[in-house]
């Protein structure tokens, strides 16, 4: 029997952070390509059960591929509809909302003058010389507008690709490893799916409770455009731990535009978002989401900045998924259960 080669620690710690650091260039200059690709996988999963259905029914399969991808997108355009209606409403009272933001400002600039002494001429210069550095990024908005429907339209086809070619992936991932292995990728491939349906199907529920939530709270409290804060103070909150900075200064920011500025309303606002906060917290998200990525606290952030720092928004959403994904992978690979226990939620 040949003597198998042994690393020291340190080696091993050395070869896995030049791998990290490799992997993270990789996924940082493949992002334009990877995004649209990594959410048309998770989607080809979260719609293959309904293809299924519809095969079972007697349809052929790229026909119900074709029709559950038009269903779906029916139920998104529902949402962006819905979403689009209540932006009217806000839109329809731009002049007031602009002249409640200029005496907010000429408020801000009596307050600078008399606190800190700083004129009126050089506030107005600073920013005159802002607005003219923002000239720049116009063009940059309708960049990024057009790359978001290419990505849009490249998520479409790689749902597509995904549904059609499903055995052929599947096929792969069998044929690739020895077939002594064939019993962990079954598990790996049925756990990972199971994990990916169960994770995205309970973070839609949770925005849909959470969007209800919020808006009825803020009607209550005579919010301007409750719903359309609600709704989308339920759809930032998918984003962990920053959703929720984002989710409690949307209503603030509308109530101090809208009103009269007084410290009062913020602090009733920052209570019940709060509170309702602590309700899914502890209530929705144990019920409908947990267990499904159980991944701790110290990762999930840093799953999160480091998925912002190399993929933006779309990296902060999807980490969570990529590291349920390693973690049941690991599990099922002797030499990397230390990992997998380090990453999940067990002590």
């Amino acid at each position: 029997m040949k003597n198998r080669i042994t690393f020291p620690t340190y080696h091993k710690f050395t070869m896995i952070l030049l791998s990290i650091v490799l992997l993270s260039a990789i996924l940082y200059t493949l992002s334009s390509i990877l995004i649209p690709l990594s959410f048309g996988f998770i989607f080809a999963i979260l719609l293959n059960p309904l293809v299924n259905k519809f095969t079972q029914w007697g349809v052929p399969r790229i026909p119900s591929i074709f029709i559950v991808v038009i269903l779906a997108f029916i139920v998104v355009g529902g949402l962006m509809t819905f979403i689009y209606y209540q932006f009217l409403g806000f839109y329809e009272m731009r002049d007031v909302f602009m002249e409640r933001l200029l005496t907010i400002y000429n408020d801000i600039q009596v307050w600078l003058k008399d606190s800190f002494g700083i004129g009126l001429e050089k506030q107005n210069q600073a920013v005159l010389e802002f607005l003219e550095s923002t000239k720049s990024y116009a063009g940059q908005v309708i960049t990024n507008l057009f790359t978001f429907l290419g990505n849009v339209f490249l998520v479409i086809v790689f749902i597509i690709m995904f549904l059609i070619y499903k055995s052929l992936f599947v096929n792969f991932c069998f044929d690739v490893f020895n077939s002594k292995h064939k019993e962990n990728i079954e598990k790996i491939l049925d756990e990972s799916k199971q994990a990916i349906q169960s994770y995205v199907e309970g973070l839609g529920i949770e925005m849909i409770i959470m969007g209800i939530l919020n808006s009825t709270a803020y009607l209550i409290m005579g919010i301007e455009y409750a719903i359309l804060i609600g709704v989308l103070g339920a759809i930032v909150n998918l984003i962990p731990y920053i959703g929720g900075i984002i989710g409690v200064s949307l209503p603030i920011f509308m109530y101090l535009v809208m009103n009269e500025v007084n410290l009062f309303m913020p602090i009733v606002i920052i209570a019940v978002y709060s509170s309702l906060q602590m309700l899914d917290n502890y209530v929705i998200v144990p019920k409908v989401v947990a267990g499904k990525v159980s991944v701790n606290a110290f990762f999930t952030v840093f799953g999160v900045l480091l998925g912002g720092a190399l993929w933006g928004v779309s990296g902060m959403f999807l980490s969570i998924i990529f590291l349920g994904i390693l973690k049941i992978v690991f599990e099922k690979i002797e030499g990397l259960k230390p990992y997998a226990k380090i990453i999940g939620d067990k002590k």
